[in-house]
């Protein structure tokens, strides 16, 4: 027998309470996280209070992209 290997089978623990308490823990805490999150966004993103400030797609793509959409029509405004 090879003893430089040391077999740990004889100390497996049993599923029981400590199990279920520690589901119970995680299952209480991403419950309360993703209600928080909700309570965030309700509060915060839901409804906009300017709706005067709406930004149009192609004021967007203008922006991150340095181009605007020549399928309709506008001219590009990039001068590379």
């Amino acid at each position: 027998m090879n003893r430089g290997i040391v077999s740990d089978m004889g100390n497996t623990r049993k599923r029981g309470n400590g199990d279920a308490r520690l589901w119970l823990e995680l299952a209480v805490i991403v419950t309360l996280k993703l209600t928080l999150l909700g309570v965030i966004w309700y509060i915060w993103f839901s409804d906009p209070l300017a709706t005067h400030m709406r930004v149009g797609a192609e004021n967007v793509q203008q922006q991150f992209f340095g181009f605007k959409d020549e399928s309709n029509g506008h001219a590009s405004g990039s001068s590379r």
